[in-house]
């Protein structure tokens, strides 16, 4: 069995989502869902992941428009698994439209689609309003962010936040490096696993001169709605 699917990786990995989401809480303060501070982009990045003798390495082409509100991320994934002697390899692309994500396989043409009312909810919030949700969140995860310099990412000074959590007893250390919002570099140690995703390449503006039709999802995908409850 991969062990990426046992039950605790999984809670550290839906920890690992719950702290990013503590440390950019402020995407969710614009009507339009504007994420960045930039506009356009096109920026590659390479994650690699280990836990319990496996070694995930994703490489990521990302493209960017009307400053996060559209978004497409082509991925491959490289699954190796030494005891076993056995490499998998996966394609994926997502889509982001304003809070629907569309995630399929380019090989199979199949995925899914879903809507997230949460993005829409927030909408709107004053700055004292993100950083209130930000404090309850952190205090509901037990998770405590501090800002502890900068640093240079892709040629690009940035913004360096740690998270530190310690939640169901699996303690965790999460280092971001942003840019104008944007997550360019995450470093997260636990007891249980690791990952290190970082931007090598990251292209602003007008230089970012991608094809528009990146953006969206092919015609031909055949996709299954899945119904994200409201709170």
């Amino acid at each position: 069995m991969n062990k990426l699917t046992n039950p605790s990786v999984i809670k550290f990995v839906a920890m690992a989502v719950l702290i990013q989401l503590i440390i950019t809480a402020s995407i969710f303060s614009q009507d339009t869902i504007v994420r960045y501070e930039f506009k356009k982009a096109q920026i590659k990045k390479e994650r690699v992941t280990s836990s319990a003798g496996v070694k995930i390495t994703t490489l990521k082409e990302i493209f960017i428009d009307n400053y996060g509100n559209n978004m497409a991320s082509y991925e491959t994934e490289r699954t190796e698994i030494p005891m076993s002697n056995s490499v998998e390899e996966k394609r994926t692309v997502i889509i982001t439209d304003g809070n629907v994500i569309t995630t399929y396989n380019p090989d199979t043409m199949e995925g899914t689609r879903m809507k997230i009312d949460q993005m829409n909810n927030n909408a709107g919030m004053s700055d004292e309003q993100v950083q209130q949700y930000a404090e309850q969140m952190g205090q509901a995860l037990e998770t405590e962010v501090t800002e502890v310099g900068t640093g240079e990412v892709a040629g690009v000074t940035c913004t360096i936040q740690k998270a530190e959590t310690n939640l169901m007893g699996m303690k965790t250390t999460t280092t971001t490096w942003f840019y104008k919002n944007y997550d360019m570099k995450t470093v997260s140690e636990g007891d249980i696993l690791s990952f290190n995703e970082e931007a090598n390449e990251f292209i602003e503006g007008e230089a970012a001169n991608f094809d528009p039709s990146l953006l969206l999802v092919k015609d031909n995908v055949i996709i299954t709605e899945v119904n994200i409850p409201s709170y």
